[in-house]
């Protein structure tokens, strides 16, 4: 991310979620992109409970980098 709050590898990117939620069948897993007035992109998918700590360890560590990010 620039300093002024552009991503350099998706300029378009105006704002984006991330849902991660314990489902019936596994770990529900949703990204949601927002790229400017009505044009939003989804995408979901659901990932087998023996995926569930794989996706915590990536998660934390993509956490960790973003926090290196801003400081």
């Amino acid at each position: 991310m620039r300093a002024d709050g552009v991503c350099p590898h998706r300029p378009d990117l105006v704002a984006g979620s991330l849902l991660v939620a314990a489902g019936a069948d596994g770990v529900v897993v949703g990204v949601t992109e927002v790229h400017g007035p009505g044009q939003q992109v989804e995408v979901s998918m659901v990932l087998p409970d023996a995926q569930r700590l794989p996706l915590a360890s990536a998660l934390r560590r993509a956490l960790d980098v973003a926090r290196g990010w801003e400081g």
